[in-house]
């Protein structure tokens, strides 16, 4: 049985790593406070060609989704993760995430990137203290 992935890149609105490179026009140039996922230049280890699908995600929706994991999951994840879930849910509503979604015996994984959450780096980051009180 061949099992078939489809690979979802996020990057901040403001980032320069998303193809087509129209993408990333919205917000060119602006800051973002999630870090870890974009960048204003491409690295070198980056091959952007095998990526399946690009999302563009905010800072106000990662965080957003941030307070929502918080509060019902009770899970403690920093900005990365909320752009995580936010791009992942916002994939699920378009055609080709629907299709998949609808799909019997078709499964979505979302992996919430969150390294040093449990250490003071993230509870004293001021946009996260702002955000998720």
């Amino acid at each position: 049985m061949l099992i078939r992935s489809i690979s979802l890149f996020l990057s901040q609105v403001g980032s320069a790593l998303a193809l087509p490179a129209s993408l990333n026009e919205v917000g060119e140039g602006t800051s973002y406070a999630v870090e870890g996922i974009g960048y204003d230049f491409v690295p070198d280890v980056l091959t952007r060609e095998v990526i399946d699908t690009w999302v563009k995600t905010s800072d106000a929706d990662a965080f957003a989704a941030v307070k929502l994991l918080m509060r019902h999951e009770g899970m403690l994840v920093g900005g990365s993760s909320g752009s995580a879930l936010t791009g992942g849910l916002a994939w699920l509503r378009s055609e080709s995430g629907r299709e998949v979604a609808q799909t019997a015996g078709k499964n979505v994984v979302i992996l919430l990137p969150d390294g040093c959450v449990l250490t003071p780096c993230f509870v004293s980051f001021p946009t996260f203290v702002t955000c998720c009180r």
